[in-house]
């Protein structure tokens, strides 16, 4: 069977068109109006978990026309395509989160182990509240179920997705829209 036009390769993997650039950018524009009615007068902090979620991230910010922070965390957990179950520690936050309302901006919510260990660590510098925004939601893989995903762009199940800051080995951030691979 031949590759589809619209199929493109990355390292060894193939992949078609998931989400495009379109829809993504629409639902991100709903989260945003969302976001603004909730946290206008707050002065919150947004979390921006790199390296997957600066694209989505950013995007949602273009919309807000309100005073908030931005800052710039790193949590590794991730070889592959296969979720592994070490957490490397954060770096980056800078700022203190103490009596803030803190937005955490995932690009991808999975078993949830790398967001619950991020949360164990603000929660110890007192923060007013704690709301997660991630753009892909996989909630059949969850293992923390306690944990405050308040912003969900699209609910996935099983597809291991690139693009719009999420990648394969680092390969395929850049693209605007989301590709699934082909098994």
């Amino acid at each position: 069977m031949g590759m589809s036009k619209d199929e493109i390769t990355i390292s060894e993997l193939r992949f078609k068109p998931f989400l495009s650039e379109s829809r993504i950018l629409a639902e991100i524009s709903n989260l945003s109006d969302v976001i603004d009615s909730h946290y206008r007068d707050q002065n919150p902090i947004f979390l921006c978990v790199l390296n997957g979620s600066f694209t989505f991230t950013s995007e949602i910010l273009r919309h807000l026309d309100f005073p908030y922070e931005t800052a710039f965390v790193i949590v590794k957990s991730y070889d592959g395509t296969t979720s592994s179950n070490t957490i490397k520690e954060f770096i980056g936050l800078t700022s203190s989160v103490k009596d803030r309302h803190v937005i955490i901006c995932e690009d991808i919510v999975e078993s949830g182990l790398t967001t619950n260990y991020l949360i164990g660590k603000l929660k110890d510098q007192e923060p007013k509240s704690i709301m997660i925004a991630t753009l892909l939601f996989k909630p059949n893989q969850l293992k923390y179920s306690d944990l405050p995903i308040k912003y969900v762009g699209f609910e996935i199940s099983d597809e291991f997705v690139v693009g719009f800051g999420l990648d394969y080995n680092e390969k395929g951030r850049n693209l605007r829209s989301i590709y699934q691979k082909v098994d």
